[in-house]
């Protein structure tokens, strides 16, 4: 990559980053909303820590995981209602008459949108450790955390994106991620244990991306370093990456013919 593309990743990453901070409501009632559901959801649950084989002596440390991926799933979609902005404003159009790199133009809003992951999961994890919640494998574990959620971040955003450049409506947007998010958040096991599930979710489970992201997360949080589930779920992580981006690289293609 040339120094004009890295110049033009930069460009777009600082003018994404300053509308996600001059927007200091959105962010506010965003992450209200994230820490309510936090407190709710381990006060409401507080009592599945006392059934026998319960995986952990508090539910707050199983609720974390699901917790950081609602979160998540729910930011992904600020990428595809900014591109969808971006293009029913025309602000798109004029940039690509601009010498502009076309690859700088997803790589800066990648490369935000990773930034906001992260700031949000420091939170969910400030205000979980505040709560009670302790991390087994420590400071490296909460570092693969990190990571595990900004990756599994990165790599939906591709499907937000795809969502966005093919419907170009943010209404439509708003209700495809509300027929996404909670269905595939409630059918994984980001908030309660595989074993603690009803039968026919837990065969859905199986097929659910989010499952093994939330497991590994949590493994780093409650068992350690459980390799075999870190890396599986970093290899699930990658064909979502793979597939998802594919299809937002050829839309993104012949939107900016």
């Amino acid at each position: 990559m040339t120094y004009d593309s890295l110049y033009d990743v930069w460009y777009i990453f600082g003018r994404a980053m300053g509308k996600f901070f001059r927007s200091p409501v959105r962010i506010f009632f965003q992450l209200f909303g994230t820490l309510m559901f936090l407190i709710l959801f381990t006060q409401l649950f507080s009592k599945f820590a006392n059934i026998p084989g319960f995986p952990s002596t508090s539910y707050l440390e199983i609720a974390v995981a699901g917790i950081l991926f609602l979160n998540l799933l729910n930011s992904t979609m600020q990428s595809a209602n900014a591109i969808v902005d971006e293009i029913n404003s025309g602000y798109l159009s004029h940039m690509l008459i601009t010498p502009v790199s076309r690859s700088a133009i997803l790589a800066g809003r990648v490369l935000s949108d990773a930034v906001r992951y992260t700031f949000q999961t420091i939170i969910v994890l400030v205000v979980a450790t505040l709560m009670g919640a302790t991390f087994k494998t420590g400071p490296a574990g909460v570092l693969f955390i990190f990571v595990t959620v900004v990756f599994f971040g990165i790599a939906w955003s591709g499907l937000a994106l795809t969502i966005g450049l093919a419907t170009k409506n943010n209404e439509t947007v708003a209700v495809i991620n509300s027929l996404i998010v909670f269905p595939l958040l409630f059918t994984s096991s980001a908030l309660l244990p595989k074993s603690f599930l009803p039968s026919w979710m837990q065969t859905v489970s199986n097929y659910n991306p989010v499952s093994y992201a939330a497991n590994a997360v949590r493994s780093l949080m409650i068992t350690g370093f459980d390799w075999s589930t870190v890396l599986l779920a970093y290899a699930i992580i990658v064909l979502i990456l793979v597939v998802t981006w594919s299809t937002t690289l050829y839309l993104f293609r012949k939107v900016v013919r």
